[in-house]
């Protein structure tokens, strides 16, 4: 996996399910040769027993793991956790005390629980294309900084896979079964910095008509050594509605560079009748008052609807 081109690409590209590795641009980089490219020594292990005899040497491993290209059913699978053979290779990876750097590349997450707490970074690449290779290497290496967020709930295993926008019913379920909702909530992402949120606050507490609007302000200071940019996620709950709303949905986002020490202040504009409406059983659009929570980082805080006197 680590020193393909066709996975990178994935199943539709330049011909259907594609097996020949020479259709592809000569100089096209795989994971393997975008390190080499990046690293003044970078040696190859291909099985458990070379990675345990040439780890004494090395300062880290990466490790590719994946799925080869697929298109329609022939993609279908039962059992979504990643092969066995490539999580043997993990755990001897592991087992070697050296950092491990876990490279997912696939065009759907696979279940990685139970080696997930012994890898130092993991980095989902999905199907990130030609440049794939060149592009996870420039991370890894640092020349990038990353500031990439889940689009999705990383499965914490098979068959419990909870879309972001869940309604709290299905909270409710999940609290009563063992296994956690997800493995990484939608919306992770690391960088070679940090950043903290800080003042959230509202123009004002209440909307009192359809047109009315609120603007919401966060800071977020980059508390790190190294300028970085941060997607800034503003989600919304109702909190009580005639029908069942999502626990956290994604209304409005944007992603700034922020410098080493800088603060700056993001804002988001809350519009009753474009936030705050959803679609009623006949798909008609409806309004109804009530308390929202607002959440933005690790801040959250609540407003209302009220339209009617109290």
């Amino acid at each position: 996996m680590a020193n393909l081109k066709g996975p990178l690409a994935g199943g539709w590209t330049l011909r259907w399910i594609p097996n020949d590795e020479s259709i592809y641009p000569k100089d096209m980089l795989t994971l393997y040769t975008g390190l080499q490219k990046e690293f003044s020594r970078v040696t190859w292990a291909a099985n458990a027993s070379e990675i345990k005899s040439k780890a004494s040497s090395a300062d880290a491993i990466v490790i590719g793991v994946g799925e080869m290209p697929y298109s329609e059913g022939f993609g279908s699978i039962l059992d979504i956790t990643l092969p066995e053979e490539q999580m043997d290779l993990i755990k001897a990876s592991q087992l070697t005390g050296k950092p491990v750097i876990l490279v997912i590349i696939a065009g759907r997450p696979r279940v990685i629980t139970k080696i997930f707490p012994g890898c130092k970074a993991v980095l989902f690449a999905g199907l990130p294309g030609f440049q794939g290779g060149q592009a996870i290497a420039e991370i890894i290496s640092g020349k990038v900084n990353p500031s990439a967020k889940l689009s999705f709930n990383y499965p914490h295993s098979v068959n419990r896979l909870l879309p972001h926008n869940h309604k709290i019913s299905e909270v409710i379920l999940a609290h009563e079964i063992p296994n956690p909702v997800c493995l990484l909530p939608f919306g992770s992402g690391l960088s070679y910095t940090s950043f903290e949120y800080s003042n959230l606050t509202l123009s004002d507490s209440t909307l009192t008509s359809d047109d009315a609007e609120i603007t919401a302000k966060v800071d977020v200071k980059n508390t790190g050594s190294r300028e970085g940019k941060e997607a800034v996620l503003w989600f919304l709950f109702d909190e009580v509605a005639s029908l069942s709303r999502p626990v956290r949905e994604l209304k409005f986002y944007e992603k700034e560079l922020i410098k080493p020490g800088e603060t700056k202040t993001f804002s988001f504009t809350i519009k009753a009748n474009d936030q705050l409406g959803f679609p009623d059983k006949t798909d008609a659009k409806i309004l109804e008052d009530g308390y929202f929570t607002l959440m933005v980082g690790n801040q959250k805080t609540r407003f209302k609807l009220m339209r009617k006197a109290e």
